[in-house]
């Protein structure tokens, strides 16, 4: 006759520290939201380049109603020369972009780009 096997649970001590992380991880997550907009590039405007860029896309968003022209500006301009040549690539191929703004940004100023 076999022996049952018999699963016993063996507790796993966390310790306090990084339970604390853990927490601040998941309670300060909602504290980081930014807005996206995922839309074809229909326009860029290089006026501005190399300081700035200003972007149209086929979608907006409450923040950023149509009409409006995304800015794309770091102060790294090399940064700024490849979202440029990026941007014009995703114009020419009728590709999508992700453009991420900060939450309570009124300026329509991206902190992050995505090309899909």
């Amino acid at each position: 006759m076999k022996k049952k096997r018999v699963l016993r649970f063996i507790p796993v001590r966390c310790p306090p520290l990084a339970m604390l992380a853990a927490v601040l991880i998941c309670v300060a997550a909602p504290c980081m939201a930014n807005e996206q907009i995922v839309g074809t590039v229909v326009d860029v405007e290089g006026s501005f380049m190399p300081a700035r860029i200003k972007i149209k896309l086929d979608q907006s968003s409450a923040t950023c109603p149509s009409g409006v022209p995304l800015t794309w500006a770091s102060t790294n301009y090399d940064n700024n020369k490849a979202v440029y040549s990026g941007l014009l690539a995703a114009l020419a191929n009728s590709r999508k972009i992700v453009f991420v703004i900060a939450d309570a940004d009124t300026t329509c100023t991206g902190v992050g780009i995505h090309f899909q």
